[in-house]
């Protein structure tokens, strides 16, 4: 099973997550990097909006290649935190192919 990293970004660095998790797929890594953002929601909600958007959830492989970003910006809250639909996320793929970003 590949293992994964979420590594949390900001304007101060990065946070590397050293241990990372052994998923079965790239969906059950965005699944877990959701779920990370939702634990770290209240923790971040202080942030001021204009420095929100230099915070994200990046998920590594074990290549050590960024393979999806999660701005925090893009997280909502309305009384509490709502499942994201992957239609409504707009995070980046780094294709390993091409090297280039796409939309997803």
């Amino acid at each position: 099973m590949p293992r994964y990293f979420f590594d949390v970004r900001s304007r101060f660095g990065r946070d590397e997550d050293l241990e990372g998790s052994e998923l079965p797929s790239m969906d059950a890594a965005l699944d877990e990097a959701l779920a990370m953002a939702g634990r770290l929601h209240d923790l971040w909600s202080g942030v001021p909006p204009e420095s929100q958007k230099d915070i994200a959830i990046e998920i590594v492989d074990e290549a050590g290649l960024t393979v999806m970003t999660l701005p925090f910006w893009q997280i909502e809250r309305a009384g509490r935190l709502e499942r994201f639909h992957k239609t409504r996320l707009e995070w980046l793929y780094h294709s390993k192919e091409s090297g280039e970003a796409a939309s997803a």
